[in-house]
């Protein structure tokens, strides 16, 4: 029996940085791309073909000449609330501030204290909607 939740993953998307994009060679490669779309049109293409070769080409341009990231949305946990946030956020800052002094005490025990609350917020939220997960 698992007692935990699954969660999906959502799939990382790309996002095209347009600000950084080099249209010069955009431009270019869309007249090429207009001219290879005026002969195929004249060869009597079907339209679907024709629609292939423009999407392919187009998305192939804005590759080559417009860089671009990976965004993924972050995962919402139900459970964690404003307070919890910002544990967590305290959490990293004594993390920081041990790191430069070597002295752990205070963020080993804040760590624990943030690990309890935070199990504590999860049991809480899975008796609250009585086990009804899948």
């Amino acid at each position: 029996m698992k007692t935990k939740i699954q969660y999906n993953k959502t799939p990382a998307r790309k996002c095209y940085i347009y600000n950084k994009a080099n249209w010069g060679g955009i431009n270019v490669e869309l007249d090429e791309l207009a001219s290879i779309m005026e002969s195929q049109n004249n060869q009597g293409k079907t339209v679907q073909e024709m629609w292939n070769t423009f999407k392919t080409n187009l998305f192939g341009t804005m590759d080559a000449n417009i860089p671009n990231k990976e965004i993924r949305s972050k995962s919402n946990i139900p459970w964690i609330r404003k307070k919890h946030k910002k544990m967590i956020k305290q959490k990293q800052r004594l993390y920081n501030q041990a790191k430069k002094t070597k002295n752990w005490k205070n963020y080993r025990q804040f760590q624990e204290e943030c690990k309890r609350e935070l199990r504590k917020a999860e049991w809480q939220y899975y008796h609250k909607h009585n086990g009804r997960f899948k």
